[in-house]
């Protein structure tokens, strides 16, 4: 009977370390197994935190693009308005060169008029002197035949 009991307690001893091993070796899983999600769920935030921290980077950087864009579309459109401007004042000296090209040939036309009329005056001034000359040598002819004649006639 003490050797029955004895076996007994052995084996109740053996179950009692097998027992606490194996609920160290639990506990030692359950730790690990912890550890390891804990270390896990740290990846993942870390994780998550690189995907926000890119996700933010990226919409700042869309953002970025977006206002560079519309500056880039803003200024196209200033343009536009300067070259509407420039083309509306091109267009205007066009037309002041065109009115201005018109009053020259006016004035030339003016000019070669009044220069016709002085050279039409000078020769008819010229005329005038030579007939005047004529007359005057008419003149003279006719008072020298006249004395001529009175000579003649007071001899």
């Amino acid at each position: 009977h003490s050797e029955l009991e004895t076996a007994q307690q052995c084996r109740d001893e053996l179950w009692s370390i097998e027992r606490e091993q194996w609920e160290r070796k639990e506990q030692f899983l359950e730790a690990e197994v912890s550890s390891r999600r804990r270390s896990l769920e740290k990846r993942q935030a870390l994780s998550n935190c690189k995907e926000a921290k890119a996700a933010w980077k990226a919409r700042a950087a869309v953002q970025r693009l977006e206002g560079v864009a519309c500056k880039v579309q803003i200024r196209n459109e200033r343009i536009r308005g300067c070259a509407l401007v420039r083309q509306a004042v091109c267009g205007d000296l066009e037309q002041l060169a065109d009115a201005r090209r018109s009053q020259v040939l006016q004035l030339r036309a003016e000019i070669s008029r009044l220069q016709d009329r002085t050279s039409m005056h000078q020769l008819e001034a010229v005329c005038e002197r030579e007939e005047r000359s004529l007359r005057q040598l008419e003149l003279e002819r006719t008072l020298e035949e006249a004395r001529g004649a009175l000579h003649a006639l007071q001899a």
